[in-house]
């Protein structure tokens, strides 16, 4: 089994299931063997990230045969990443010695010597059947047969989603090459917008969408403002600052619409006005 499989297979508490008689002698062991592994969770102490150079040869950016020379920031995540596998892989190393030196080297299931990471994911999946209610010899080709063709299934299915979210992003480009992707996508609005709708419909019928939207929301704003300024001025007793000042007559209507303010503002005018009606 490969060492991906042995990463991959979940811890799941002790179970009670019943085994035959070979088994029954094994399993006490193997759960005193595994008290101090078993699940056991191994962290990460993070090393201090070193400088890396700009460039592929470490020459100030300058790759080989006239390539074209990578970003430091590319570099720098690029040496991330070596350094993060990296750290993964002695995680992964430390665990399977761990398990190893727990069960001095011998597969409880089978009395098979246990040397490195394969040994391991066997007896770990055949202590997961067991788990399960299953025969961990028995059942064991089964089981791993079972996990192979989810593996498959599940690295098949993630192609075809990652091979259609490059279409489309190759798809919306060619349709709107003036549009900044980035900015949109870091568009609060946007976000709001297109949420639940990314993966599941084109990002240019997403982006045409939001487009009308806004579209129709600046025309209402516009209408809204428009018939605020109309019903200002359509108002009999509308008055503004300037008018209240340098009209010297009211009529009885404007009067009406005046507030106790306007109306002590403008009383003797008022008066005067008042014997005109």
């Amino acid at each position: 089994m490969s060492e991906e499989m042995n990463v991959a297979t979940p811890a799941v508490a002790e179970g009670t299931a019943q085994t035959s008689a070979p088994e029954a002698q094994t399993t006490p062991a193997v759960s005193g063997q595994m008290a101090d592994v078993n699940d056991a969770a191994f962290t990460d102490t993070a090393k201090g990230d070193e400088g890396t150079p700009s460039g592929a040869d470490g020459k100030d950016g300058k790759g080989s045969e006239g390539k074209k020379p990578q970003s430091r920031d590319t570099n720098a995540e690029y040496a991330r990443k070596r350094r993060e596998a990296e750290r993964q892989r002695e995680l992964t190393d430390t665990r399977n010695k761990a398990i190893i030196d727990a069960l001095d080297g011998k597969n409880p299931y089978t009395g098979g010597e246990m040397k490195d990471a394969e040994d391991v994911a066997e007896f770990l999946t055949m202590r997961e059947i067991e788990k399960k209610g299953g025969d961990p010899v028995s059942d064991y080709a089964g089981h791993v047969k079972e996990q192979n063709r989810a593996q498959r299934e599940k690295e098949r299915t993630e192609a075809e989603q990652k091979q259609w979210y490059e279409n489309d992003r190759a798809a919306f480009i060619a349709k709107y090459p003036d549009a900044d992707l980035n900015t949109l996508i870091a568009d609060e609005a946007f976000a709001d917008y297109s949420r639940g709708k990314v993966g599941e419909m084109p990002l240019s019928e997403i982006y045409e969408g939001y487009l009308k939207m806004t579209a129709r929301i600046e025309e209402n704003a516009k209408r809204t403002a428009a018939q605020m300024v109309a019903n200002g001025k359509a108002s009999p007793g509308a008055l503004t600052g300037a008018a209240q000042v340098e009209a010297d007559f009211f009529t009885r209507d404007q009067v009406k619409a005046m507030t106790p303010a306007q109306i002590d503002a403008n009383y003797d005018k008022i008066r005067k006005s008042m014997a005109k009606w």
